[in-house]
């Protein structure tokens, strides 16, 4: 019989909009939008203070991310499912914290909680 000695990575916690409005900010977690500059730019917006790294360049910028690799890392999106994309991205990489905001930025706009999202300009 043999032995598999590789196992799959555990994949991220999900963040309910409760969770997210509840952490606290102080704790400095990094916040990583893998948006589109120009969804970014929608009317939805984005968090202050979060870093922006696209889905489809995350791969080839894992170096910028390696001096927080076993922070927490919150990982946003407009629906939640280029976040966990990303997830598995950097929980195969190593990572080590890494959660998601279940449902995205979407339900944010709508929720009655007190995240606030910078509107773009214009």
């Amino acid at each position: 019989m043999k032995s598999d000695h590789h196992r799959p990575p555990i994949g991220p916690s999900e963040l309910s909009y409760i969770e997210f409005d509840e952490i606290d900010f102080d704790s400095r977690p990094i916040i990583l939008d893998v948006r589109k500059k120009a969804e970014q730019r929608s009317v939805i917006g984005y968090l202050r203070g979060s870093m922006n790294i696209p889905l489809g360049v995350l791969p080839n910028s894992l170096d910028r991310l390696e001096p927080v690799k076993h922070d927490e890392i919150i990982l946003v999106c407009l629906t939640g499912d280029h976040s966990n994309l990303a997830a598995r991205i950097l929980i195969e990489a190593g990572f080590t914290n890494v959660k998601v905001l279940r449902g995205g930025l979407s339900g944010v706009s709508t929720a009655q909680f007190n995240i606030k999202l910078n509107k773009p300009p214009g």
